[in-house]
């Protein structure tokens, strides 16, 4: 190859063209063309990136459990507890499910109630649960699935209150006395 300046180093020599690179560290003669390297190069450059984007997913799965509760057989009110504090502002749901498994005839219910802040100010809502059997002789139940906007810093706060005779949270109501419930509670980070 007349007119062509080769370059030297650790055994390797490449044309100034870029034609051919020729490698002779292990044996004489070995050649290897312009595309093998570059598929090597792209192959090394591909088995990285996969690794790195696996390292970036690696983070925590959502949706994340950051609290659960489950106590059958309760029969008074639960105080307020506190959930947890977001650490982040976050997206969070509820799942909320409870029965009635000793029942009162007495038009009397229990309320459960999530306290949080969001960017509004301080949030409730609730969940009422009928003390009293239905019309088919079946215990009641209920079903809450919810989602909230949640501060970072700022509790989310949780309690079971009696009601009294009319569905709605009422801290000063008397507690349905010889009612049993289950509470089952999860709360789940989904951003």
């Amino acid at each position: 190859m007349s007119g062509v300046q080769r370059s030297s180093f650790i055994g390797v020599t490449a044309s100034a063209e870029y034609e051919m690179l020729e490698c002779t560290p292990q044996k004489e003669g070995m050649k290897m063309s312009r595309r093998t390297i570059a598929l090597a190069a792209i192959l090394i450059l591909a088995t990285g990136g996969v690794v790195a984007s696996q390292a970036r997913t690696a983070k925590v799965p959502y949706p994340s459990i950051v609290f659960r509760f489950k106590r059958t057989g309760l029969t008074k009110p639960i105080k307020a507890i506190k959930l947890f504090t977001p650490k982040q502002d976050g997206l969070y749901r509820i799942s909320l499910f409870w029965d009635t498994t000793v029942p009162l005839n007495n038009g009397s219910f229990w309320c459960a109630q999530l306290n949080w802040t969001d960017g509004g100010g301080q949030q409730f809502n609730s969940s009422e649960l009928q003390t009293y059997s239905n019309n088919q002789g079946t215990n009641n139940y209920s079903l809450w699935v919810s989602a909230i906007q949640a501060n970072a810093g700022t509790p989310v706060n949780f309690t079971v209150l009696a009601s009294g005779s009319s569905p709605t949270c009422d801290p000063q109501a008397p507690s349905p006395d010889g009612s049993k419930f289950d509470l089952f509670f999860t709360m789940e980070q989904l951003e």
